[in-house]
């Protein structure tokens, strides 16, 4: 089994695997500009020839 475990500022939203065969993908984007700060963390992948999705969330600029 393939696992990425998953934390953010301490918090563990997600452990995400699948088996032999499938795919993982985690994507942290930050951004900053003149309206603040924001941070998304996406977490998902296709196991058994499906798509899932463990974590899609946007973290407050005060958590970063």
């Amino acid at each position: 089994m393939r696992a990425f475990n998953v934390s953010l500022n301490g918090e563990k939203p997600c452990l995400a695997g699948v088996g032999e065969r499938g795919v993982l993908s985690a994507i942290i984007t930050w951004v900053a500009g003149d309206r603040g700060e924001d941070l998304l963390l996406e977490v998902g992948g296709l196991a058994n020839e499906e798509h899932i999705d463990w974590v899609n969330q946007e973290a407050p600029a005060n958590r970063i």
